[in-house]
């Protein structure tokens, strides 16, 4: 049984280094790779490596505004191929960011609600939902921080509490872009000045004391700004002010809160539910891209903070690592340790092992991207959790062929073509991809599949396949 040891990633981890630092040989990082599971890049902390791969992407025609719940696009994208129509679906995500002068860069995730169409154009809605009510309080949120100050003589003002002795507590909520508000977040966050401390308990203080509300530096999705309430009764609390945006911090003193007379909001009746608004302006010629929700069921990219399983309790002794069911149990494996494709037995067309010669016992063997292209046509050749021992193994698309017509089932087979593919790790880019209906045989056909592989100077084109 493999035996594996945890690692933590962080943003500056890759493969190789790790394969050199736990398996002492950095060749031996398909090994990990296959593992967990990964497909390329592997490791990443860009947000669109986290989605699955991208259906199709275009550019934008017209400017894409923040705050906006929907986007227009020409209907011949759809008839044309830039936007495969049976896609735009609900559940499906649209990705798109803008890169700024420092480097960074600001983006959207959106959640497809609906399509319609409209004159000459396809309009896209976005997904329609509740904001979350804040689940943590102010403090265990980390917007809190509390500094003592000097009590001044003249402390007490007209537009001031006359209090100072007693306990704080604040409150928040979330605003979303159309102006619905939440519940606010939970109240009873006390703060003792006697032991420098948050406590759940009520305790009495006697230090003049600044709250700061920093805001969080990831903002939530939907949110458009944070309500902040603060008041000595838990009961009584008075909004204070808003936070507009990431990491932006106000404060207010203990003898200057400001009684607006407004009392902390309780759940809201939403009658009609706010949508989730793009946070940031795009310009034309901006790139979006249309991503499946489902498509990466079986493979992921870890970012920072996500654990890797380092398996250390089998042989290492080897470079490849097994990507197909025949190789998993032949025990064969490559001798080329210089080779990233790895090497394989080498099958005929009806899938029947070959020998070097007529009376030589001698296996045949497939390498690099000659390898790489077997596994694939392996795979795509075979249904979804057909191999009893291998569950995980297969084609999904061959799972809805045969199934009655429709005009989303070429987008269901689609996708699942694209899983399959993607499911091999040396596999970076489908660079071309086309698909028919066979009405006859209630089959399809693959027309054109071309794939880019991970160290991206190499390209496989497949010939025309049937899947039926």
């Amino acid at each position: 049984m493999t035996t594996y040891t945890i690692h933590n990633v962080v943003s500056s981890d890759n493969l190789p280094d790790l394969a050199q630092k736990y398996l002492g040989d950095s060749s031996f990082w398909p090994k990990i790779a296959d593992f967990n599971n990964l497909r390329y890049p592997y490791i990443s902390d860009d947000p669109i490596h986290q989605l699955s791969r991208a259906v199709s992407e275009w550019k934008l025609s017209a400017p894409f505004l923040k705050g906006s719940t929907s986007l227009s696009i020409p209907f011949s994208y759809t008839q044309n191929g830039t936007v495969p129509y049976d896609s735009l679906r609900k559940g499906n995500v649209l990705f798109i960011r803008k890169y700024l002068q420092s480097g960074d860069f600001k983006y959207d995730k959106i959640v497809i609600d609906s399509i319609e169409k409209i004159s000459d154009s396809i309009v896209i809605n976005f997904q329609s939902e509740m904001l979350e009510n804040p689940a943590k309080s102010a403090y265990e949120q980390g917007l809190i921080s509390v500094t003592a100050t000097p009590r001044p003589a003249n402390s007490v003002g007209a537009n001031a509490l006359a209090v100072e002795t007693g306990i704080l507590y604040v409150a928040y909520s979330h605003v979303s872009f159309s102006g619905k508000e939440t519940e606010v977040s939970p109240l009873y966050e006390q703060y003792n000045s006697a032991t420098n401390s948050w406590e759940r308990a009520g305790h009495a203080f006697t230090t003049r004391t600044t709250i700061n509300v920093t805001a969080p530096a990831i903002w939530p999705d939907g949110v458009q700004k944070i309500k902040v309430y603060i008041g000595y009764d838990p009961l009584i609390l008075w909004y204070q002010f808003d936070l507009d945006s990431p990491s932006t911090m106000k404060s207010r003193t203990q003898l200057t809160l400001v009684d607006t007379g407004s009392n902390p909001p309780t759940l809201k009746n939403y009658s009609d539910n706010p949508k989730i608004g793009i946070q940031n302006d795009y310009q034309a010629n901006s790139t979006i891209s249309l991503h499946a929700e489902d498509v990466n069921v079986n493979t992921y990219v870890l970012k920072s903070g996500d654990s890797l399983n380092i398996p250390i309790g089998s042989s290492t002794a080897v470079s490849y690592v097994p990507v197909s069911p025949l190789m998993a149990t032949s025990g064969f494996f490559s001798k080329y340790a210089s080779d990233p494709y790895g090497t394989d037995i080498a099958l005929g067309k009806n899938g029947t092992i070959s020998f070097l010669g007529n009376l030589s016992t001698d296996l045949q063997t497939i390498s690099s991207r000659d390898n790489v292209k077997q596994a694939l046509k392996n795979k795509l050749s075979t249904k979804y959790g057909e191999l009893s021992l291998f569950p995980q193994y297969g084609n999904r698309a061959l799972n809805l062929v045969g199934r009655r017509f429709s005009p989303s089932l070429l987008g269901d087979i689609r996708i699942g073509l694209i899983e399959t593919v993607y499911s091999d790790y040396r596999v970076s880019k489908i660079t071309n991809i086309s698909l028919s209906y066979l009405p006859e045989t209630a089959s399809v056909q693959i027309n054109d599949l071309s794939i880019e592989l991970s160290n991206k100077s190499s390209m496989i084109v497949f010939d025309t396949m049937t899947l039926s």
